[in-house]
């Protein structure tokens, strides 16, 4: 990370705002957000806010990062917007994911309405993530369906990709400019992928 993350927690009582270097990851800050809300009584917090300039690793860079989590009841809402994503040399700029049914519970953090705005395309949503390694993320283009699970355990990472009908094209930015691009056509089928704590990794597809 280039710069440090600031994190401010509203509240009515009890909590006061906490800023500085935090961590090394996002989903990690997101996730301790967990567990302030898991460890306060509902009634303190109100707003759990993170803004970032620049977070980055050799392979990704996000600027311009904010993240806003207001916590109502029975369910709060969340946006997380990000100015310009770098990944391998593609440039996406104004990613935005909102949830507008965001649930806090003792098992995790369940989003049952919520939706992925990436290059002037609107993609509903909905996610689970029971804790730092653990998440599932359901997407819904329109006629198509994609499915994301992963989970880390003693040092091995497991993820795996659903997909029913869906756009081929949402590859092209995975592809090297050097070979053809990726303009028609759907697939379906399951993508596997595994690490071991070596980071030696393993894909298997069946499409």
């Amino acid at each position: 990370m280039s710069s440090a993350i600031v994190a401010t927690v509203i509240c009515r009582r009890v909590c006061s705002p906490i800023s500085g270097p935090m961590f090394s990851r996002m989903p990690r800050l997101i996730f301790l957000c967990f567990v302030v809300c898991v460890a306060t009584p509902s009634a303190a917090i109100t707003r759990i806010s993170i803004s970032a300039d620049d977070v980055s690793n050799p392979n990704i860079s996000a600027k311009r990062v904010s993240v806003s989590w207001r916590l109502l009841e029975p369910a709060g809402d969340l946006s997380i917007k990000i100015g310009e994503l770098v990944n391998n040399g593609k440039r996406l700029t104004d990613t935005e994911l909102t949830c507008t049914r965001l649930t806090v519970l003792a098992s995790g953090i369940v989003c049952k309405q919520g939706a992925l705005k990436e290059s002037g395309e609107l993609i509903p949503l909905t996610f689970n993530v029971a804790n730092s390694e653990t998440f599932s993320v359901a997407l819904r283009p329109k006629n198509e369906s994609w499915q994301v699970n992963s989970s880390r355990a003693s040092g091995h990472w497991n993820a795996s990709i659903d997909i029913k009908e869906g756009a081929i094209t949402r590859f092209a930015p995975l592809i090297p400019s050097t070979l053809p691009k990726l303009t028609k056509g759907s697939i379906s089928g399951r993508i596997e992928l595994t690490t071991d704590p070596q980071e030696n990794a393993k894909i298997q597809g069946r499409l």
